[in-house]
């Protein structure tokens, strides 16, 4: 198998996410299992013609824990913001890296804010009055969330998006998508933790496979970790064998920092139709920081 990387690109500001509807019947909020998490991996564009994470809108999340404490209730805010919408939504989900929920959602404002639930994992998302038509700039919803018990791993925050421009119809919004790694704390905490978004799990021959990686620098000093990627393959050996698909290539990040990585791969129209997992991880020599990974197929 044979996936040589195209390209990369260092995003320098965070991508936001906003899933709305246009439409009439999401703009009450839309169905379960869009927040770009690993239960789903699908997003706003399933139902919006838009592009994702290439407007000039971004998306932030304050408050969330650079270490979690088992247990405890944290008061998070989502920020949307776009200069050309007019009309605001989102759904998102706190999920460990295998899928599986991750703590506890807990709806504040229920007037803007609503939960779902898909396959044993909440969904938080907008109301009608939520997507605060007419309204310019941008908007933010308030939540909570309490984490899971000790011993659970990391939580990643999945926020899928759309910052919409108020047609009455599915065209022409700007759909993005972010993910916030939450390392468990109590312990020895990485510096920079990660996770990663793909665009989709079953890339196509010949296509081109974008995923976007998310680093979060979790400790008080700036960090210079190197990023690498590889493939698993149903046998336990690696792709490829020696080195790696993706990197390493050195990102710095101020502390606190939330960052995304674009890396793109070209699918050899050869490639074989398999199923594996792409692994991704962040560190040094002797250094090692975090890792995720994430099952796809390859179609034709």
């Amino acid at each position: 198998m044979s996936l040589p990387r195209f390209s990369v690109v260092l995003a320098t500001a965070a991508a936001a996410p906003v899933l709305l509807g246009a439409a009439p019947w999401f703009s009450s909020g839309p169905p379960a299992g869009y927040s770009s998490g690993p239960n789903d991996f699908s997003n706003c564009t399933d139902c919006h013609v838009g592009t994702v994470n290439s407007g000039s809108g971004s998306l932030s999340l304050a408050n969330a824990p650079d270490g979690w404490l088992p247990g405890a209730t944290y008061a998070l805010s989502l920020t949307l913001d776009d200069p050309a919408a007019t009309r605001w939504g989102f759904e998102l989900s706190t999920q460990h890296p295998d899928g599986a929920q991750a703590g506890t959602l807990v709806v504040t404002d229920p007037v803007e804010t609503q939960l779902l639930s898909f396959q044993g994992v909440q969904y938080l998302e907008h109301t009608a009055q939520g997507t605060a038509p007419g309204t310019t700039g941008g908007h933010t919803w308030s939540f909570e969330w309490t984490a899971p018990a000790a011993g659970a791993g990391k939580a990643v925050l999945y926020v899928s998006g759309n910052a919409a421009n108020g047609n009455s119809n599915t065209l022409g919004d700007q759909i993005y998508t972010m993910a916030v790694p939450m390392p468990e704390g109590g312990g020895t905490l990485p510096e920079v933790a990660v996770a990663a978004i793909p665009e989709t799990v079953f890339p196509r021959r010949g296509a081109t496979w974008n995923v976007r990686v998310w680093l979060r620098n979790v400790s008080a000093a700036t960090q210079t970790p190197f990023v690498v990627s590889r493939i698993r393959l149903p046998n336990g050996s690696v792709f490829p064998s020696s080195g790696w698909l993706f990197g390493p290539t050195q990102v710095t990040l101020s502390a606190g920092e939330l960052q995304p990585l674009d890396v793109a791969h070209v699918v050899p129209p050869s490639a074989p139709l398999v199923s594996a997992t792409y692994e991704i991880l962040v560190g040094g020599p002797g250094n090692p920081m975090d890792s995720t990974t994430f099952d796809f197929t390859v179609v034709p």
